[in-house]
């Protein structure tokens, strides 16, 4: 189910943050790949509605985000969009008090992930989505 989903992605991500080793970027990728291959929204889910509160390994904290949005901004525009897309509703339905790791729009901006900017210029367009994206 999808919670499960996101309870194991929260617990592999701890893992990685509080390892003392800090993993490559390629590393987390390839675990990401192997384990999330059918459910990417929901790691991406996990990962943004972490706020860094339990961070040991900001390097791996860090390498997590890249992570997520370099499989994000290689994907096809229509998985962008759902995994965008539900995102959004989750975000919704947890409330405004909700923490998310980062402002989707300004990092995807300073790192030129263009294609996943462009699914959030179509949900905001096509569906009137923009909180959960730049707050």
């Amino acid at each position: 189910s999808t919670s499960d989903i996101k309870e194991n992605a929260t617990i592999v991500n701890n893992l990685i943050c509080m390892s003392p080793k800090v993993f490559e970027l390629q590393t987390i990728e390839y675990i990401y790949e192997d384990l999330y291959r059918n459910d990417v929204s929901g790691l991406f889910r996990a990962i943004m509605y972490d706020g860094g509160e339990d961070t040991v390994n900001i390097a791996n904290y860090d390498n997590i985000t890249i992570a997520i949005f370099e499989i994000l901004n290689n994907m096809s525009t229509h998985e962008i969009r759902k995994t965008l897309y539900e995102f959004a509703q989750g975000y919704e339905l947890l409330g405004k008090n909700c923490r998310l790791r980062l402002n989707i729009v300004k990092y995807c901006t300073d790192n030129n992930y263009n294609r996943v900017l462009n699914v959030i210029d179509i949900l905001n367009k096509e569906e009137n989505i923009v909180k959960p994206f730049v707050q």
